[in-house]
């Protein structure tokens, strides 16, 4: 018999790194529970994309029969304004988009002190403590999310474009803009740190929307992840996915409604009751980065954010 009673320990899975990270966020500790959720998409990256992460658990994610609590968080520049349209004609809910979205102070709670009959909607960070108190209230999330490519060249537009800035509070469209588009897009891509000439540290786009997306991946709240290129692919389907998660039933006819309503030709209503120009709304396309990167851009992209292109599937 042989003397040796020791076994080898299982090998963590994919799945309980993700719940490690979800109950290391659960008790405020968010360095760590990044960490175990890197282990998780290391270990297994595909599952970004699988309903291991469409949710706590499995049964959050049941068809709702009736409306549920919800809050709607986007990157910038990834259809914002398109979810929200859509948001309002499903719910009968006016939406209400904070001036301030850094959750600082934490006090001033944006989803508890919104006006009746709204529903919260910006480009909010998973913020641990405000993620515990949406917990508590069985908020679910709507998540929206697009190519980081595609984001970085709306953004480009968007800080140059004096008729969204004006010549005032705009240094870094005014920078941009005097860099030829290649090289610019190429600090976009990397950010910068302190110099002698900038002081701010300004992180670069991708690694940005990345952490973002990871942050409310791994927050624990039930959520509806939608990827900006399959809502203007098949937006009646998302309507149904939105309608499912949500608790507002649609029938053919009324999805078929709110598409040509939210068509990209009209009018946005987000839009024009915040009295945003038309300017601000660009293409409304996927893959037009095709036609700004460089040969530079693209190689400096794939090292900066190849691999974080392939876990979110755009690779």
């Amino acid at each position: 018999m042989s003397d040796d009673h020791s076994s080898a320990s299982p090998h963590p899975t994919p799945e309980l790194w993700l719940n490690t990270s979800r109950q290391l966020r659960r008790h405020w500790m968010p360095e760590k529970a990044n960490l175990a959720l890197e282990q998780a998409l290391t270990a297994q990256p595909q599952i970004l994309q699988s309903a291991q992460f469409r949710g706590a658990h499995p049964a959050d994610q049941a068809n709702q029969r009736t409306p549920q609590p919800f809050i709607a968080v986007s990157c910038e520049k990834c259809g914002s304004h398109l979810l929200s349209d859509m948001l309002q004609a499903l719910t009968g809910l006016a939406f209400h988009w904070p001036d301030d979205t850094t959750l600082q102070p934490l006090q001033n709670d944006p989803y508890f002190t919104r006006p009746e009959g709204s529903f919260l909607i910006g480009h909010f960070p998973a913020h641990p403590e405000w993620t515990a108190r949406l917990t508590a209230a069985n908020v679910r999330v709507v998540m929206l999310y697009r190519d980081p490519r595609d984001a970085l060249v709306s953004f480009y537009h968007h800080y140059i474009d004096v008729n969204c800035w004006g010549d005032q509070g705009n240094l870094l469209g005014r920078f941009l803009a005097s860099l030829p588009k290649s090289e610019a897009l190429n600090l976009m891509i990397t950010g910068y740190t302190p110099t002698a000439e900038r002081s701010e540290t300004w992180t670069g786009l991708p690694s940005r929307q990345w952490h973002w997306v990871r942050n409310w991946i791994g927050s624990g709240l039930p959520y509806l992840a939608l990827r900006y290129e399959d809502v203007i692919t098949d937006k009646a389907g998302a309507l149904q996915q939105l309608g499912d998660f949500l608790g507002y039933a649609l029938n053919p006819e009324q999805r078929q409604t709110i598409v040509a309503q939210t068509a990209f030709e009209q009018s946005s209503a987000t839009m024009t009751r915040n009295n945003l120009p038309a300017s601000f709304k660009r293409k409304g396309r996927a893959g037009d980065w095709r036609n700004h990167f460089s040969p530079s851009n693209t190689r400096l992209f794939e090292l900066v954010a190849g691999e974080q292109l392939r876990q979110l599937g755009y690779a």
